[in-house]
């Protein structure tokens, strides 16, 4: 043990990774247990849980692995691990202790990059004594209940628009179709070097992990240089842009990029849909690609005969929503504006919270004892 009272152990010695468990009957909207993949959430089921939280989910398959915190009853697919914490470690600590690791860099060398449960726990890790880790926890997930907060807040006008926006097209006669309403359509690419040119500023680089229904997360949002933009600018972001979700498990997710996040570029697994503001207003297409009828025909279109889902160009193209004169487009998506004015302070948060992590992690930041914790 350590001057500090830290003791020097593994990952393998204090929990154990789980795998998740295949499941066909996870659904959007709410359940009573939260289904995890290898990006995060994916749905909801109710199904009895795995398990209940504060648990640790790590991506297992993909090459993107995220880690996320299962808060309460959920379950985990086969496409990520669980972590079941020893009584020497404390959950809500282990998973913001995990986000300070390089999880897509330890790679099984199988076809699929994937992460080999014995050689995640066989990572070394310091580790203070319990009530010092749930110091920790505490100020962090106070960061993180803010950061929740906002985004109820989000979600709460997002479903006002979304209302309106039914209550509008069913008024709506006229349709169009996507490739005849935008000026752009099309996915993104990966920067030459793949994750190993991401750096701690520069260009916003952004994922499907960023891209929630109607929000944008900036957790994990990878910077690249200015060389690698200049190489990708062909998949340049611009403000108004609406951007998709076009493969894998978070596929049809759609959210509006920031201007906080300007420059950007985006990954092959993201679309971005350029409105043509003559005619539509991008706030309205947001809220039409997020449409019960829509969301379920790009669903649709995404598993018919493929091994995984995947949204096309064309597929987005050919997807038809509804047209109302332009002043009625801007009413009913005028009430959008307070998502923006809170994903400012959304960044700012996370921004904060980033910061302390790895100086709280590592020791070289100590919470006082005077904190009080359960």
């Amino acid at each position: 043990m350590s001057d500090s009272g830290w003791s020097a152990t593994s990952w393998g010695d204090i929990a154990t990774l789980k795998y998740g468990k295949s499941l066909r009957d996870y659904k959007e909207g709410r359940g009573q247990t939260e289904v995890f993949g290898t990006n995060g959430p994916v749905g909801w089921t109710d199904s009895g849980p795995l398990a209940i939280g504060p648990r640790p989910i790590v991506g297992r398959k993909g090459a993107y692995r995220g880690v996320h915190l299962a808060r309460g009853p959920f379950w985990v697919i086969d496409t990520a691990y669980w972590l079941k914490p020893g009584p020497a470690l404390d959950p809500t600590w282990a998973y913001y202790k995990l986000l300070t690791l390089d999880i897509n860099g330890m790679d099984s060398g199988s076809a699929i990059p994937s992460l080999a449960k014995a050689q995640f726990e066989g990572v070394p890790l310091d580790l203070p004594p319990m009530r010092e880790q749930r110091r920790i926890a505490y100020v962090l997930s106070a960061f993180d209940e803010l950061i929740e907060t906002n985004r109820r807040i989000a979600e709460a006008a997002l479903e006002v628009g979304r209302a309106s926006f039914s209550q509008l097209a069913a008024r709506s006669l006229d349709l169009a179709k996507l490739s005849d309403v935008t000026t752009k359509i099309g996915s993104g690419a990966t920067p030459r070097g793949g994750k190993d040119v991401y750096q701690e500023e520069g260009t916003s680089f952004i994922r499907s992990q960023n891209v929630y229904d109607g929000q944008f997360s900036y957790d994990g949002l990878a910077r690249i240089s200015d060389g690698a933009a200049d190489a990708l600018s062909g998949v340049a972001v611009l403000s108004g842009d609406v951007l998709v979700n076009i493969t894998g498990e978070s596929v049809a997710r759609t959210a509006l990029v920031p201007n906080r996040a300007l420059p950007a570029r985006v990954s092959q697994h993201v679309a971005i849909i350029r409105a043509d503001a003559a005619v539509l207003d991008y706030r309205f297409l947001m809220l039409a690609l997020l449409s019960a009828p829509i969301k379920g025909h790009l669903n649709g279109l995404s598993t018919a005969g493929a091994t995984r889902r995947a949204l096309t160009k064309a597929h987005l193209g050919e997807t038809r929503i509804p047209m109302p004169p332009l002043a009625e487009q801007r009413r009913v998506s005028r009430v959008l504006e307070a998502i923006g004015e809170l994903g400012d302070e959304l960044a700012d948060l996370t921004r904060t919270r980033d910061e302390l992590l790895p100086l709280l992690m590592s020791g070289q930041v100590r919470v006082s004892e005077d904190v009080a914790v359960a």
